[in-house]
């Protein structure tokens, strides 16, 4: 493969890349949980993710792949195609602990606190239905700072479980 991969470059004096990133919307179905059947060398379950894409998101992923191909014609690519990224692809995996004020809907409250767990705190993606459609590190971020000056008022009025 390494000769032939080299060849095949050779032919190119410019390789370029066009990614999209877009939101993918929360599907009620979507989750991660202990699986009934499959155990580890341990006998404990393993974990499950169970993932549909909505269908706006794969509507989103057609529209991009037509313009991003149009806008490579226009720069004059010899050569263009598509990569299947439902497959298998990196993404910003959350909403699993999704925040809010109703402990059926939501695992954790405004504060990132479990509404069950008692100081179970959870400060990363999972708090967030969704990402909006770009990075969200800098929003975790910020969230971070939020819930942990949150936590120390509590802790300083000894308000914690």
């Amino acid at each position: 493969m390494g000769g032939a991969l080299k060849d095949y470059l050779r032919q190119f004096q410019q390789v370029h890349a066009l990614i999209a990133i877009g939101e993918d919307l929360p599907v009620h179905g979507n989750q991660v949980d202990l699986d009934p059947t499959h155990k580890d060398e341990h006998g404990l379950p393993v974990w499950r993710i169970t993932h549909a894409y909505h269908p706006n998101d794969l509507k989103l992923k057609a529209y991009y792949e037509r313009k991003m191909q149009e806008i490579a014609q226009a720069a004059g690519a010899e050569k263009s195609w598509v990569v299947d990224m439902t497959q298998g692809s990196t993404g910003h995996l959350m909403g699993t602990c999704r925040m809010g004020d109703d402990p059926e809907k939501s695992v954790l409250n405004r504060w990132c606190r479990s509404h069950e767990v008692d100081n179970l705190w959870v400060v990363d993606g999972s708090c967030f239905p969704t990402s909006g459609g770009y990075n969200p590190t800098l929003t975790i971020v910020a969230n971070a700072y939020r819930v942990a000056d949150h936590f120390v008022r509590e802790a300083r009025r000894m308000n914690l479980r």
